[in-house]
């Protein structure tokens, strides 16, 4: 888990260090425009809640060794902490998820978009072909009128 949680027991402060994953930059160009500002989105939101649960966590208690603390510490260290590190997990399987679904809906629109490029080259061949034709019956047509009136 990227989320590092240490609960220093000698300076009896707690400190959530968190560095969240930024997708390789060889997706990053890939990703939609709209998807990445989802992303975005949702990872500026995930950070900003980081920040401010450090934050909060590392207020200042006047009694450091009452019974209330020592309890909240315990509550902090067998409850909260895996919720966070489960959460944390949560995000980077969905980030990761996320950037394969990215990536794999712009291979995707690659393909169909050189397929339809390709079926555009095609009918301008057959254009190009029709046109050829078209041309040619008509000096046919020319000719054979041209040599009616000749005899």
């Amino acid at each position: 888990s990227c989320e590092d949680v240490y609960l220093s027991n000698t300076s009896k402060t707690t400190t959530v260090s968190n560095t969240m994953s930024i997708p390789n930059d060889e997706y990053s160009d890939d990703i939609p425009s709209v998807a990445q500002k989802i992303f975005n989105e949702v990872k500026d939101t995930l950070v900003t809640l980081q920040h401010d649960v450090k934050h909060r966590m590392n207020g200042k208690v006047i009694n450091l060794s009452s019974s209330t603390h020592q309890e909240i510490h315990k509550i902090f260290k067998d409850e909260i902490v895996p919720i966070v590190n489960q959460v944390d997990a949560r995000v980077q399987n969905f980030e990761n998820h996320f950037v394969k679904e990215a990536s794999k809906f712009v291979r995707d629109f690659k393909s169909l978009a050189k397929k339809a490029d390709d079926s555009l080259d095609k009918i301008k061949v057959l254009e190009c072909e029709i046109e050829r034709l078209l041309r040619a019956v008509v000096s046919q047509d020319i000719m054979s009128i041209v040599q009616y009136n000749l005899l």
